[in-house]
């Protein structure tokens, strides 16, 4: 039993089993998966692929000028925005522009003026320094007078002396 299990431990013996096996070999019979398989890199191989259009470059034929192909090319024609400004381009350029002076153009004329930053910013420097008056409505105006009715100042009857600024 020892022995037996120094055999299997053996690496004599191991690598002389392999080396029978690598010296018996077989040849794999071509198979159909074996034979697709060939056939598929045949197809994939870019060298093969190209040596095929190379041959069949020389024997492609134009296309002839068919009534479909007039259609379609016409209607390119017709979408192309090339010319269909090309018109329009010739009639307009080098001549001034027609402005007319309506009410549309002066409101928007008038809201350019406005925003531009240049007359806003004039506009600040003016106003700058003085106060913005708020819109007297009915309730500002009672407020206005109950505070005056209910001032210490009124009460004692002194006049308040007004500071203006510059």
């Amino acid at each position: 039993r020892a022995r037996n299990a120094t055999e299997i431990l053996s690496q004599a013996k191991y690598k002389q089993n392999a080396e029978h096996d690598r010296a018996t070999y077989t040849t794999v019979i071509d198979t159909p998966d074996i034979l697709h398989a060939q056939q598929i890199r045949n197809i994939v191989s870019q060298k093969k692929y190209k040596e095929e259009a190379e041959k069949t470059m020389s024997h492609y034929v134009p296309v002839l000028d068919t009534p479909e192909m007039q259609r379609v090319r016409e209607n390119q024609k017709n979408f192309s925005t090339v010319l269909y400004s090309d018109s329009f381009r010739k009639q307009v350029q080098g001549k001034a522009a027609f402005v007319l002076d309506t009410p549309e153009m002066r409101r928007v004329k008038e809201t350019h003026r406005i925003i531009s930053g240049v007359k806003y910013h004039q506009d600040f420097e003016k106003s700058k320094g003085s106060f913005t008056p708020t819109i007297s409505d009915p309730v500002t105006e009672r407020v206005k007078r109950n505070t005056q009715d209910f001032s210490d100042i009124n009460y004692r009857g002194i006049q308040r002396r007004v500071v203006e600024m510059e």
